[in-house]
């Protein structure tokens, strides 16, 4: 052994060498045994909830509840973050519905035109990272017509030969404007001139005359918004007018 070590000692060339290989070793290994480590620490790391994307519906100037919905591991307390906010409206703070779903409103401006609108968002465990961004597509449409009448109007008794006018209010709720296009049988008839456009929000008076030529009891229906379903009933009697004996 004493042998051994006075020749390794004696041979510095040896030496050399025996150190060379040791530097090359630890540059070769060590590397290795971090990406190993970090390899490791990837694969035990949580994954996070998984937003999910969706499209929806707005209608200008009205305010829509939109349901953002997460799935995946969830480990709560969940967040909801807005990563991108909408280019034309406005967006709420999401509040949580129940343990994988919040509830955004998205406000539409009131002078929008139809159109697109989005935002994204990402959600979070209290335990993992930061997901990917979903998003969420709106679609903004001006209101449907939404008309209001009444459902019925009655004329009375008018002799024959008279004529006697009476006018239903037509409202339209909505935003669309509608062009209405109603039509009579006598002896009914539409005093203003046709077609009848209501706006979004404004309200109409159509006047209706009751002209009879003979007696009798009178009923026809006036269609206001084309659904036959959807019709003002109109009722009048009719009686000869009395005449006195010579």
């Amino acid at each position: 052994m004493a042998r051994d070590l006075k020749i390794l000692k004696g041979s510095p060339n040896l030496c050399c060498i025996l150190r060379f290989h040791l530097t090359a070793c630890l540059i070769v290994f060590f590397p290795l045994s971090s990406l190993a480590e970090k390899k490791n620490k990837e694969e035990t790391m949580i994954r996070p909830p998984m937003p999910e994307s969706l499209s929806v519906m707005a209608y200008i100037g009205t305010k829509t509840e939109i349901d953002l919905r997460v799935v995946g591991r969830i480990q709560e307390p969940l967040k909801i973050l807005i990563r991108k906010k909408p280019r034309g409206g406005t967006l709420s703070e999401p509040v949580p519905i129940n343990r994988n779903t919040f509830r955004v409103v998205y406000s539409a401006p009131a002078d929008g035109v139809e159109g697109v609108d989005s935002f994204s968002y990402a959600a979070q465990s209290v335990d993992s990272p930061v997901s990917y961004s979903a998003q969420v597509q709106i679609s903004i449409r001006q209101r449907p017509a939404q008309l209001d009448f009444p459902s019925t109007l009655d004329f009375g008794d008018v002799p024959v030969g008279d004529t006697r006018e009476m006018q239903v209010v037509v409202s339209n709720s909505g935003g669309k404007t509608v062009q209405l296009k109603p039509s009579l049988n006598r002896p009914w008839g539409l005093v203003d001139p046709l077609p009848i456009s209501i706006s979004g929000g404004e309200t109409k008076k159509i006047r209706i005359a009751f002209s009879p030529v003979s007696s009798g009891v009178f009923g026809d229906k006036l269609t206001i918004d084309g659904d036959s379903n959807r019709a003002i009933s109109l009722r009048g009697a009719s009686e000869n007018p009395l005449q006195w004996p010579s």
